[in-house]
């Protein structure tokens, strides 16, 4: 048999440094270099911010008289911006579905068994998890989405569903919706009844006088699909700077524009995925779920002060990191005084 290299072997610290400084890194100081492979990684910094750096995005040859450090500012800016999401989309996939529970229970009662089920305390009443109260959506078929649930969230370990499950008789769906993961939720808001799907995307997205409310529940839809990946992003500290969200169709500038007013995209932009795939597209859509006006002007805060803590000094190299960060995650250079008029706007 015919031995085989491996790909990756292992390698020390002073060996990294030498690889980098191969292919064209400069590294002034070893020791402080080791140092921040040591506590956050080499495949963090390195692997997740080279690509800006490089003389060709598939190349392994860095541009000439780029620090490692600049990886690195590049890398904590990032996270920043990251603990920004989390902490502004949480309370977005929250509420999104502790209403679509809400709104299950109210039209389709708590009976969370099959009627055949021994268990079940009145077999009489039909369940909210059956297939019939839903409809298929394109590819999010109702059969698949309940089987799915049954199999997956109501026989969760965690609680509450595992409390509910163990101390009383049923698990109720306002419950249920707690386990849920956001990708199976935004699969159950798809086959919702049209009336119901409705009444969620005017509590998600408040009504506006003259509103095509099938282009608002697709807005809504893509908007919470822009989010979710951004947040799994986030919540696995990926970078976000890069990241665009490969969907179908993109929001639509038009009708962004009407809701958050006309100087949040320019036609130019949403052409260029700038605000409909990208990280402005996140920022974008957390603002426009986030129904709480002291949330949404928290979470603008935090995004300001930010970029005025690396724009503070233009003589210092946190200024330039900056700049070269939001150039290129295409962030408008004038995005934070954009969202400050759209909460202004959704505030009115």
């Amino acid at each position: 048999m015919t031995r085989q290299t491996f790909d990756k072997p292992f390698k020390d610290f002073p060996d990294l440094i030498e690889l980098l400084k191969s292919r064209g890194l400069n590294i002034r100081n070893e020791e402080t270099a080791i140092n921040l492979l040591k506590i956050y990684g080499y495949y963090p910094v390195i692997n997740g911010f080279k690509k800006s750096f490089q003389t060709d995005f598939n190349a392994e040859e860095y541009q000439p008289n780029v620090q490692i450090e600049q990886l690195f500012s590049e890398f904590i800016l990032d996270s920043q911006f990251q603990e920004i999401l989390l902490t502004s989309i949480f309370p977005i996939e929250n509420h999104f579905k502790n209403m679509l529970g809400y709104l299950i229970s109210k039209n389709f009662g708590v009976n969370s068994f099959e009627t055949n089920d021994a268990n079940n305390p009145d077999n009489t009443v039909l369940s909210y998890l059956d297939p019939s109260n839903y409809h298929n959506s394109g590819r999010v078929k109702a059969l698949d989405t309940m089987n799915f649930i049954k199999e997956k969230v109501l026989t969760s370990s965690d609680d509450p569903v595992a409390y509910y499950r163990e101390n009383k008789n049923h698990v109720p769906a306002w419950i249920l919706c707690q386990n849920m993961m956001f990708g199976t939720s935004v699969k159950l808001f798809q086959i919702l009844p049209s009336n119901l799907k409705e009444d969620l995307t005017n509590e998600m997205i408040l009504p506006i006088d003259n509103e095509n409310i099938t282009a608002k529940k697709e807005l809504l839809l893509l908007e919470l699909e822009i989010l979710r990946k951004f947040r799994n992003s986030a919540a696995h500290s990926s970078p976000v700077y890069l990241l665009h969200v490969d969907q179908s169709s993109d929001p639509s500038v038009k009708l962004l524009k009407r809701y958050l007013g006309e100087q949040i995209l320019t036609r130019e932009e949403g052409r260029q995925g700038i605000g409909t795939r990208n990280l402005y597209a996140a920022l974008i859509g957390i603002l426009l779920l986030t129904r709480n006006s002291g949330q949404r002007t928290n979470a603008i805060q935090q995004i300001k002060r930010l970029r005025d803590t690396y724009m503070q000094n233009h003589n210092d190299t946190s200024f330039d990191a900056y700049n070269h960060y939001i150039r290129i995650a295409q962030l408008p250079t004038d995005y934070v005084e954009r969202l400050e008029r759209a909460s202004m706007i959704l505030s009115n």
